[in-house]
């Protein structure tokens, strides 16, 4: 029998960095067990001398140059045929441009030519509250473009960023019904609560949490309200997809990482939840019979209850919140100091044993 192909096309604030780490670090150990992993050339497994890595820039290639798709079908059939002839099973392909609306619904047909070189195929595909995932992504990149919550929100409605349904329709188009699986990224949906105990049952993996190096959950949200501070602070995102910020946060804010990347919800987020998923009752209904119907709608798809209570709740923890804020503010500022004064040390330094030496060979010269 062909080998197995498993896609999955990882929408992006949907848990995908997580299990495309989880992958990484347990290349060999998915390797022994007769499991591949597409990397960026589109090959399995390491490339060699460099380290793995998802095909995101391969596929970013695609879509802006769509001229080279016979390239990719070329690079799937020679996929296929090294999977065949090899010790694999079962191979993965993982990335979240797979899930683009511009691979799925444009005239680039990247899925048609993976269906039809492949006929063993599985799609798994994890989606979230929609709620959850515009506030994700605002604090992900529409914080970057200092566009409010609200502003973004509207134009991921518009986009249709979070129509999972939608989605989920067309790759039944490309790979029938039968071949799709669908996960909420919910505990109370996922196997034993748990995104990788989840991913791992999905690929033919059962109870060998043992064998596998565990990973943090990758692409945590920075703080809402601090978000909302670097909205108001334009010229330090060249773009949205800019993580230099971030970057120095986690370098510098290591006493107050707790608060920078606190999950606790704005007031801003509770005054329109509840419009969001209004918006999308409709499709959810629809998700809810396909998918989950053993589960509590209100609990999987429901409106936030008793929001006014949790409105007036944030009003009164503005000033704690604010203080958190300048927490985070001192952290940042107290570390460049101490760095800065540590650079100043080793300048120093080096100053002095330069002089040393220079005196030293001065006095040499002086000596001949």
């Amino acid at each position: 029998m062909s080998v197995k192909l498993i896609v999955h096309p990882g929408h992006y604030k949907c848990g995908s960095s997580t299990i495309q780490n989880f992958l990484s670090v347990n290349l060999d150990t998915l390797e022994e067990m007769g499991i591949g992993i597409v990397n960026q050339d589109l090959n399995i497994g390491k490339p060699v001398n460099k380290s793995w890595s998802k095909p995101d820039n391969y596929f970013e290639r695609m879509i802006f140059e769509n001229n080279k798709l016979g390239d990719f079908q070329e690079r799937l059939l020679n996929l296929k045929q090294a999977a065949d002839n090899s010790k694999y099973h079962t191979i993965i392909l993982t990335e979240e441009r797979l899930s683009d609306r511009r691979t799925l619904y444009g005239s680039l047909t990247l899925h048609s030519a993976i269906a039809d070189v492949f006929e063993n195929i599985k799609v798994i595909y994890y989606m979230r509250r929609q709620d959850d995932f515009i506030l994700s992504a605002w604090q992900q990149w529409g914080h970057k473009e200092q566009k409010t919550l609200l502003e973004y929100t509207n134009i991921l409605l518009e986009n249709g960023m979070a129509n999972f349904l939608q989605n989920i329709k067309k790759f039944k188009e490309f790979y029938g019904t039968n071949n799709i699986e669908v996960s909420l990224l919910n505990r109370i949906t996922l196997i034993k609560g748990d995104l990788m105990t989840d991913f791992l049952s999905r690929i033919g993996i059962e109870d060998t949490p043992e064998r596998f190096q565990k990973v943090d959950n990758s692409n945590k949200g920075i703080n809402i309200q601090y978000c909302d501070i670097l909205r108001r602070t334009p010229g330090w995102y060249q773009n949205v997809t800019d993580n230099s910020v971030r970057k120095m946060l986690e370098t510098y804010c290591l006493n107050s990482r707790d608060i920078l990347f606190d999950r606790k919800k704005s007031m801003e987020f509770y005054k329109i939840c509840n419009e969001i998923m209004e918006y999308y009752l409709a499709d959810n209904k629809e998700l809810y019979k396909q998918y989950f119907k053993s589960y509590d709608f209100d609990i999987l798809f429901g409106k936030t209850k008793n929001i006014e209570a949790l409105i007036d709740q944030k009003k009164n923890e503005e000033i704690e919140e604010l203080k958190d804020l300048l927490a985070i503010q001192n952290d940042l500022i107290f570390s460049l100091i101490k760095h800065h004064e540590e650079i100043q040390k080793r300048i120093k330094k080096l100053s002095q044993s330069f002089s040393f030496k220079i005196k030293n060979k001065l006095k040499t010269i002086l000596k001949i």
